[in-house]
């Protein structure tokens, strides 16, 4: 029988490991992968790939200075595997060891030239520590293996400008343009750029050149450089808005701007324009549930819930299959809240299942849900549970607290439900601050005096009657004027 030599029984092994190890890693079993790759490098310290898997799993462990560490080494030591230097690089970067960083970045670019995103990584280093020529040559030999970009001369300009060169920096764009002459984007940013260093009529000349190659895609780029630039101004919102409708005019899908301005007209309360927004993001978008959302809520802050209920079924049939969980369920919730003010109760209800379906911890719908519920006298102890669930969120929250003190009331429950509601409306309050606190609306001051009436308190039922009279909100009840004259308490 033949005999391997001792170097050869060691590789057979350390190959078994090696895969084994790679089999357990792979599968999840990471101690045990871990354990492996140790075995291999107690027989070769030095493999690198050992080294790199090992460095990896110590990563993830969170060991970072152990991790770099064997990572480093794997890529010092087979100095032409691409992926080690690339991993090693972006791990450094991540933890800001930029420093560290470029000997590995500029090892891949050797291996790998045609990388021009890490060329640009490298430009950037070179940039940051001052080391502008080597930061020019890697622009150009990025220009040499793909012509001159807007991109590549925006960073050659700033580069010249940094060198105080203002001659070579402007003959980067004069290039450009020559070159690329039914550009419009690159004549545009060389004109402003001229603008803003005083040659205006250079400047004049160059925006003229642009409208002859593409007037509209002309005007809607200087619009856009004349926002990024009031808006770095921090210019009045009537200039910065006047801007974006224009951009609007001229491209009516664009959405980053119907956002900046559905922010602004929703902050000003200016439903017209916000529906006329909405109406026109969900025609052009309607798989994006976010406008029926917003749409139904301008229409129903404008008492249109009939058009609001509407709209939110539109969009809940529309939305895309990526739309979150929780914007559904907020769709669902305020359709359910629609279909209540209009009498739709048993549409509301099934819309509060649905919301709870997508989003079971909603407590903004379990209590609209729960009080709703209450009103009507129905499914009581689900309804308890549901508001239950709310305090348990939200301990201090006077709206549900309001509704499980009512829950309790109905349940009869009356000395439970004056305990929670002296919370919301403290007896020992004053007029004047229970009237200026926005918690107590009408209808709660009506539920405090309900349930101070059924424990006995009749002056306190009385008084608190008076306050949801003088608050008069519209959300009492028709009985509120008939307990008030008569000093009474009558259910419905």
């Amino acid at each position: 029988m033949a005999v391997l030599p001792q170097f050869a029984v060691a590789d057979i092994r350390y190959d078994f490991l090696f895969q084994e190890a790679t089999s357990r890693r792979l599968s999840g079993h990471i101690d045990e992968a871990m354990a492996l790759y140790g075995h291999c490098l107690k027989l070769d310290s030095k493999r690198p790939e050992a080294l790199f898997e090992m460095g990896r799993l110590q990563l993830a462990l969170r060991a970072d200075s152990i991790a770099i560490e064997m990572m480093k080494k794997a890529a010092d030591t087979d100095s032409l595997n691409a992926n080690y230097q690339e991993n090693v690089a972006a791990v450094m970067i991540q933890r800001h060891m930029d420093d560290d960083a470029v000997v590995y970045l500029e090892r891949l670019v050797r291996l790998q030239p045609k990388r021009s995103e890490v060329q640009m990584q490298l430009v950037d280093y070179y940039r940051r520590s001052g080391e502008i020529e080597k930061a020019l040559q890697g622009l150009e030999a990025i220009e040499k293996r793909e012509g001159r970009t807007l991109v590549t001369t925006n960073e050659k300009f700033e580069l010249y400008m940094e060198q105080g060169d203002s001659a070579k920096a402007f003959r980067e764009y004069e290039s450009l343009c020559d070159e690329t002459p039914y550009d419009v984007a690159a004549k545009i940013q060389y004109g402003r750029l001229c603008q803003y260093y005083g040659d205006t009529l250079r400047a004049r000349i160059l925006f003229d050149e642009a409208r002859k190659v593409g007037p509209e895609e002309t005007e809607l780029m200087l619009l856009r450089s004349d926002a990024v630039s009031l808006l770095q101004r921090e210019a009045p919102e009537e200039e910065i808005i006047s801007v974006f409708n224009k951009i609007l005019a001229l491209q009516p899908d664009d959405e980053m701007v119907m956002g900046y301005l559905m922010e602004y007209y929703g902050k000003k309360e200016d439903y017209e324009h916000l529906e006329e927004l909405c109406r026109r993001g969900m025609n052009l978008f309607p798989e994006n549930l976010g406008y029926a959302y917003f749409l139904g809520i301008t229409l129903m802050q404008q008492k249109k819930m009939a058009e609001a209920i509407e709209v939110f079924e539109r969009g809940l049939e529309k939305r895309g299959e990526d739309m979150k969980p929780s914007l559904i369920s907020e769709v669902w919730g305020l359709k359910g809240d629609a279909c209540h003010e209009v009498g739709r109760s048993e549409d509301a209800f099934l819309a509060y299942d649905s919301a709870l379906v997508y989003n079971k911890g909603n407590i903004t719908y379990l209590n609209n849900y729960a009080y709703y519920l209450s009103l009507r006298g129905e499914r009581l102890d689900e309804a308890e549970k549901m508001s239950r669930l709310t305090i348990k969120a939200e301990p201090n929250n006077p709206i549900y607290l309001d509704t499980y003190a009512w829950i309790l009331f109905i349940k009869k429950e009356y000395l439970e439900a004056k305990d929670v509601m002296n919370k919301v409306v403290p007896p020992d309050s004053t007029d004047e601050a229970l009237l200026e606190n926005r918690y107590c609306m009408s209808n709660v001051l009506e539920h405090a005096g309900d349930i101070a009436w059924n424990v006995g308190k009749k002056e306190e039922a009385v008084r608190f009657w008076r306050l949801a009279m003088e608050r008069n909100d519209g959300t009492a009840t028709i009985l509120l004027s008939r307990k008030l004259k008569n000093k009474k308490y009558y259910a419905k």
